[in-house]
C-alpha cells in the first residue's frame, strides 16, 4: 500500500524521464507509460493486513506545488535496511 502524489501526464516530463534514462545508459523500455508521483510512504502488504485499525482516506487531495529542482539517488543497503543516498541535485527552470 503507498500513499502518493501523482502528477499529470506532460511531454516536457517524459522528455526529461527519457533524457536521464539515456544519459545513465538506462536503455530498458518501460512496461508502462511514465506517470509523474511522490511517494510519501510505503508499507508492505502483510504488514498493513495485519493493522487492527486501518487508515482511511477521504476524497483526492489536489496540490499544485512548484518543483525548483530534481534530485538523483541511489537504492542501497546499508547495515541490511534499505537508504536511499542523494547523489546530486539539479536545478531546473534553466538556473
Amino acid at each position: 500500500t503507498m500513499i502518493w502524489f501523482a502528477g499529470e501526464p506532460s511531454e516536457p516530463l517524459v522528455g526529461l524521464r527519457n533524457a536521464v534514462a539515456n544519459a545513465l545508459a538506462y536503455l530498458t523500455p518501460e512496461s508502462k507509460s511514465f506517470r509523474p508521483h511522490v511517494t510519501l510512504a510505503k508499507i508492505r502488504r502483510g504488514k498493513y493486513e495485519a493493522l487492527e485499525t486501518k487508515p482511511e482516506f477521504g476524497k483526492p487531495l489536489h496540490v499544485i506545488e512548484p518543483v525548483d529542482s530534481i534530485a538523483l539517488f541511489e537504492s542501497a543497503t546499508v547495515d541490511g535496511k534499505r537508504a536511499y543516498l542523494p547523489l546530486a541535485e539539479f536545478p531546473l527552470g534553466g538556473e
